[in-house]
């Protein structure tokens, strides 16, 4: 957190929600904005006030875009499971974690007709809330009921999930893309 004429600024990753995170990226994703107007956008989707905006230096601006680009610290291991309200939610089988082909299939139907919004749904797929049969799991209503449920919750918890999408789905469904050719 950095404190800018009192008003408390979240540049590093532990600080973020997940929906924070996943709109944060979008906004980084967006080919249509150069890096310093990506960069205000995020400051401003973070409550910055425009009185802090406008009288931000050059200085000040670049030492904050230094703190968001830090490097991310934290435990690689994949959270084995989330609980909520007395629910469980769980990723893995047994003691590991496996993904499904079920999953990457509506995970890899996401990133295609989302490209920028799939962090908060892929994990509302990834973990299954354990007293509900596979059948329910999969409705479009629970997945969303689950993304409302996990939106708040520290992105730093499921980061090493994000980096293993990203790592292994994107180019396993680039390979196999690839492939076909």
């Amino acid at each position: 957190m950095r404190e800018i004429e009192g008003f408390n600024l979240k540049t590093k990753m532990e600080e973020f929600t997940i929906l924070e995170f996943e709109t944060i990226s979008s906004i980084m994703n967006d080919e249509n904005k150069d890096n310093i107007e990506k960069y205000l956008n995020i400051l401003e989707y973070l409550g910055t006030p425009d009185d802090i905006l406008n009288e931000m230096t050059t200085d000040t601006f670049y030492d904050i875009i230094k703190e968001m680009n830090s490097d991310v610290e934290c435990d690689k291991t994949l959270l084995p499971q989330i609980t909520i309200d007395k629910y469980t939610y769980d990723a893995y089988t047994g003691d590991e974690f496996k993904l499904k082909i079920k999953d990457l299939s509506k995970i890899e139907s996401r990133i295609l007709a989302k490209p920028n919004e799939y962090v908060l749904y892929a994990i509302a797929v990834i973990f299954k809330r354990t007293d509900l049969t596979k059948t329910e799991h999969y409705t479009e209503a629970h997945i969303e009921y689950k993304m409302k449920l996990f939106k708040e919750l520290p992105v730093i918890d499921i980061y090493p999930y994000i980096v293993y999408i990203q790592e292994n789905v994107s180019k396993k469904l680039l390979l196999m893309s690839d492939d076909n050719k």
